[in-house]
């Protein structure tokens, strides 16, 4: 029986524009796209507060909250029309999330060390004399909703001022959780944009997908992540 000798790989002419498909496209190309996307979209929609009012403009609260998101808009243009990678929540950082354990950890520690330190402000403010504390009656906070109420034109709140002190309280651990919302187009946006940032320089600096991500998880896996000490500082 003869045997039929079939050609080999490299023997094959290579396919014309086979090249050219799978060229991946220049490194500054998604920095640059992210940056045109998550400035120009800022400025329209911070339009209305240059065109009229600025920070007294009515909507200014709700513009603040959208330019927030900006950032995680420009993020998903790039990695969907841009990058197109195989896994998008990889590409982002925001999967896997592992270790489990240690990440909510710093989830946990990212809400509750701010609102200790705004409780913790107010009795080292009064003890270094930034303010006059006034823990009996909360004049202060008294003048304050005066002040606001009468500049609506309505009359004082029917409720007692101890009352309004603790939902002040309860509204700080609140907006903690509600912030996480808009703040997380912030840190998917820098978290995608600054290791592909860090690529156009060097380019000596790991993939995306195991030194960046979200910003929040880059930063609880670099500061946790175990690494060999230089043979100089051993003992």
């Amino acid at each position: 029986m003869s045997r039929v000798d079939t050609p080999s790989t490299s023997d094959t002419p290579p396919v014309p524009g086979a090249a050219s498909s799978a060229r991946t496209p220049p490194k500054w190309l998604p920095v640059a796209v992210f940056v045109a996307i998550s400035f120009g979209l800022s400025w329209l929609i911070a339009l209305p507060l240059w065109l009229g009012g600025g920070l007294a403009n009515p909507f200014a609260g709700l513009v603040a909250v959208l330019l927030m998101s900006t950032p995680a808009i420009a993020a998903l243009v790039v990695v969907i029309f841009v990058d197109r990678p195989k896994s998008i929540p990889r590409e982002l950082g925001i999967w896997p999330l592992r270790p489990a354990g240690r990440l909510l950890l710093y989830l946990a520690l990212a809400i509750i060390v701010p609102v200790a330190l705004i409780l913790i402000a107010l009795p080292v403010g009064a003890l270094l004399g930034v303010y006059q504390a006034d823990v009996t009656n909360f004049s202060g906070f008294q003048e304050l909703l005066a002040a606001q109420m009468a500049g609506i034109g309505e009359a004082a709140l029917p409720i007692p001022i101890g009352v309004l002190v603790a939902l002040q309280f309860v509204n700080v651990l609140f907006g903690a959780f509600i912030n996480l919302i808009p703040a997380l187009g912030e840190e998917l946006g820098s978290g995608l944009a600054a290791p592909k940032a860090d690529a156009t320089g060097s380019g000596s600096r790991p993939a995306p997908e195991s030194s960046g991500g979200c910003g929040m998880r880059r930063w609880c896996c670099s500061a946790t992540t175990t690494r060999p000490l230089p043979a100089g500082s051993r003992s």
